[in-house]
């Protein structure tokens, strides 16, 4: 709910800022645009639009480097996952060439029988 409300005012504050007020009333109405253009003087359309412009441009490029920096964070936990996994797999490869039991990989399995029987049926 909240990511579509923040695209869609993202998206309509784009448009906005791309597309600032038009004069159109006064190209219908020839009287109003003496008004019109008064008051985009008074109320400095114009540098409104481009600061809105800069700030939202400064916002985009933190939220673009926030982002990378979560899926760098991501990916190094994935690769030590994958690391330890692999370690593990070397670890219980050797123990099985040096024809090696580990006991308490049985003990731990035989106690696991016991609290789930209905596993091993």
């Amino acid at each position: 709910m909240a990511h579509s409300l923040t695209h869609s005012l993202t998206h309509s504050l784009t448009h906005s800022r791309n597309n600032p007020p038009t004069k159109q009333i006064a190209w219908k109405n020839p009287e109003y645009a003496h008004l019109w253009e008064g008051l985009r003087e008074e109320f400095e359309v114009e540098y409104r639009f481009s600061n809105l412009k800069y700030k939202l441009n400064l916002i985009q490029d933190n939220t673009k480097f926030f982002l990378e920096i979560m899926h760098n964070q991501k990916s190094n936990m994935l690769e030590w996952v994958i690391i330890v996994l692999i370690s593990a797999e070397i670890v219980v490869c050797s123990m099985d060439l040096c024809d090696i039991k580990p006991t308490w990989a049985l003990a731990a399995a035989s106690d696991i029988t016991d609290y789930f029987p209905m596993l091993w049926k």
